[in-house]
């Protein structure tokens, strides 16, 4: 690790030559040191060792007036391999071609997450799980009473995580679920676990969509009977319905029954109540899957 002024004095043979190579050890260790060096200009590096790793490797912007940091550098770990994460904008051409692109995309198993049971107080961060296999730092936790966007801050290796925020919840041997934050997802992996079609209707009186997704409307035919049309049409007929329902003008239970005429631009599905009787409902939602 160097700096140097990139200023070569007038001396002699033997002083040159040090000074030449202070300035190449400076190039070759990207000016890396604990304060920024004292000679600055535009696009020049600098490896900020500021607190120990990680790192943050830094270039100077074109005005040569401000260090913008273009990623952050931490020391190999048991792999041998250095991890790196930065933030980058661009545009990437439509034409490209990624054929050969480096993505670093999940797998099947990363995308269905790492489950295993844990143990955690509310309103604090201490998660004691049953098992430590496949988890990482930086992880997503998934469980009762965690915060959405949750991760694990440390721990890894070890049965006991520290999270990024307090539990809103106490648990004891819950389900906990482990994603990772630093994968991309191929549709060719979720294509058949997303849900296609969703939506949200008051069926009583004249049909009115809350809420919805690829649904382009709902026909009533009569009481309790419906048709959900899609506003892009499924690959197949293939696709598997749920639903559910309100109690419907306060008599007896209702549920959904069907599907029936599935297509691929629409399906049918009825709501009726436990005494088989077919009815209208103030909420109802549908979801299809394929």
């Amino acid at each position: 690790m160097a700096q140097h002024d990139y200023v070569i004095d007038n001396a002699s043979g033997a002083t040159v030559r040090a000074d030449i190579n202070s300035a190449l050890s400076a190039i070759q260790t990207l000016n890396s040191g604990t304060s920024e060096p004292s000679s600055t200009a535009a696009g020049m590096l600098w490896l900020d060792t500021t607190g120990g790793a990680p790192y943050a490797l830094k270039v100077r912007d074109a005005g040569n007036n401000h260090w913008l940091t273009l990623a952050s550098v931490t020391d190999p770990g048991s792999d041998g391999n250095i991890e790196t994460s930065a933030t980058i904008k661009g545009t990437i051409d439509s034409s490209a071609d990624l054929t050969n692109a480096n993505f670093p995309f999940a797998t099947q198993s990363q995308v269905f997450g790492q489950q295993t049971t844990g143990t955690i107080t509310a309103s604090t961060t201490a998660l004691t799980v049953a098992s430590s296999s496949g988890i990482s730092n930086g992880d997503f936790v998934v469980g009762e009473g965690i915060t959405p966007g949750t991760t694990v801050s440390s721990g890894a290796g070890t049965t006991s995580l520290t999270l990024s925020a307090n539990a809103n919840a106490t648990l004891s041997s819950d389900p906990v679920m482990f994603y990772s934050a630093t994968k991309l997802l191929s549709p060719g992996l979720v294509g058949g676990m997303l849900c296609r079609a969703w939506v949200n209707f008051n069926g009583t009186g004249t049909v009115a969509i809350r809420a919805s997704a690829n649904v382009s409307s709902v026909t009533d035919n009569e009481a309790g009977n419906y048709t959900i049309n899609f506003t892009t049409a499924m690959p197949d007929a293939n696709y598997a319905i749920s639903g559910n329902s309100q109690y419907a003008n306060n008599v007896g239970q209702s549920f959904m029954e069907g599907p029936s005429d599935a297509s691929t631009t629409s399906c049918r599905v009825y709501n009726k109540t436990n005494n088989n009787v077919r009815l209208d409902s103030t909420f109802i939602s549908v979801q299809v899957f394929r």
